[in-house]
């Protein structure tokens, strides 16, 4: 134990056992401020009842040089090594420092515009087809299901970074309170995890489409899209539910600087001081149904897909079963490429590392809704529908509207 750990600890306070040859008193010890000599520490005697060394029974106190064999050698140094050791299988601080894009000053503002903008258009874009899903009955099928069950993973998983992203951006104070960092790595870690469950069950939708087409509405049935979809959601629940309480009992010795953006499961475990094996084994393990099993899932899938579209006698069938599928392999392979990356490169530089994560919480629920937009006729179909339908509402109101005529005056 180092005197400055010892000095830091919070055992100073504690009341202490006696040296040799002084009864009945007790002393405690406290770190004093610093001298040109070198940091002090301070040591006080209580004078136990019924013993009056002194006329008024005041305490005595003596200014101690730091040493390091005078404080290895007292009695109380035990008490000091005791706290040292709690201090360090301490959990969380009260509040975390987030580094974020600090190294990059001059990018922060720009940086920041980028994000707001994203941001925006994420939630426009996401929300949007909920909606056309909900107000289309054309739409209302399996695949807009799925659909809409991403762009609410989307949503989430931009709702949960950009906003502490953007306030650490516009402002000088880059801390975030403990609960909202376990917050970030809770909501963080069950969005992703259920996003990699659903692409595999979107994968599986795809295939039953192409492969098995007449069999698809007996297939596909509404309760089996629901059971999908909640097998997707509860596995990523409980996910995030085991890696939130592992995270909250990493020995952190009061470290509270994060190299990141936003409180990460990876960041928080590179900053812990102790023991952290059953941390990444159960990380490593869930990587398995996560990061494994839906990959291989679509690829999978799309095997089979591709040897039955090269079935196809016409060029038109060939493409029009491509063209449903695009959309969804364009997203996957995002998803999955970058994810992959971070988790199976934890040795990439912190800031090429970042600069990753950034364009998975920020850019991929952006371009989730512009892919399946700007490839797919139903969607646009449905948005001119919809703005038909405005426009004629509002021709309508504009056609019966009183007319009024002047109550004075003479007419030609």
């Amino acid at each position: 134990m180092s005197c400055e750990h010892a000095i830091s600890t919070p055992g100073l306070h504690q009341l202490i056992a006696s040296p040799q040859g002084v009864e009945n008193s007790r002393y405690s010890v406290k770190s004093s401020k610093p001298s040109q000599a070198g940091p002090e520490l301070q040591l006080t005697r209580t004078l136990a009842p019924g013993k009056d060394d002194s006329k008024d029974n005041k305490l005595e106190e003596a200014q101690i040089p730091l040493d390091c064999s005078f404080v290895q050698s007292q009695p109380w140094s035990h008490i000091l090594e005791t706290e040292a050791i709690e201090r360090e299988n301490a959990s969380f601080p009260n509040a975390f420092v987030l580094l974020g894009f600090s190294e990059f000053l001059w990018l922060e503002m720009s940086l920041s515009a980028v994000v707001l903008v994203s941001y925006l258009l994420t939630l426009v874009g996401n929300s949007s087809i909920i909606l056309l899903s909900l107000v289309d009955p054309r739409l209302q099928t399996p695949m807009y299901f799925f659909l809409d069950n991403l762009a609410l993973l989307d949503l989430g998983l931009t709702c949960t970074i950009v906003p502490q992203l953007l306030d650490n951006l516009w402002g000088p104070d880059k801390t975030i309170a403990a609960w909202g960092c376990i917050t970030q790595v809770f909501l963080f870690c069950w969005i992703t995890s259920s996003e990699c469950a659903l692409l595999a069950m979107m994968a599986i939708d795809r295939y039953v489409a192409i492969c098995r087409p007449l069999q698809y509405t007996l297939i596909m049935h509404p309760m089996v899209c629901m059971q999908m979809v909640a097998a997707s959601w509860s596995s990523g629940l409980a996910n995030a539910l085991i890696q939130a309480t592992l995270t909250l009992q990493l020995p952190l010795c009061g470290h509270h600087t994060l190299d990141h953006f936003f409180c990460e499961i990876l960041v928080l475990i590179k900053l812990a001081c102790g023991d952290t094996t059953t941390n990444e084994l159960i990380l490593t393990l869930m990587t398995i149904p996560f990061g494994m099993m839906p990959p291989l899932m679509v690829v999978i899938s799309y095997i089979f897909i591709g040897r039955a579209v090269l079935k196809l006698p016409s060029a038109e069938g060939r493409h029009k079963a491509l063209s449903t599928c695009s959309s969804h392999l364009l997203v996957v392979t995002l998803y999955f490429s970058i994810g992959i990356f971070l988790y199976l490169q934890p040795s990439a530089e912190s800031s090429q590392a970042k600069f990753m994560s950034f364009f998975y919480c920020i850019i991929t629920p952006l371009l989730n809704p512009l892919i399946y937009t700007l490839r797919n006729k139903d969607v646009k179909m449905a948005w001119n529908r919809i703005l038909q339908s405005w426009s004629n509402v509002k021709s309508l109101k504009a056609q019966s509207l009183p007319v009024s005529f002047p109550t004075t005056g003479t007419y030609p």
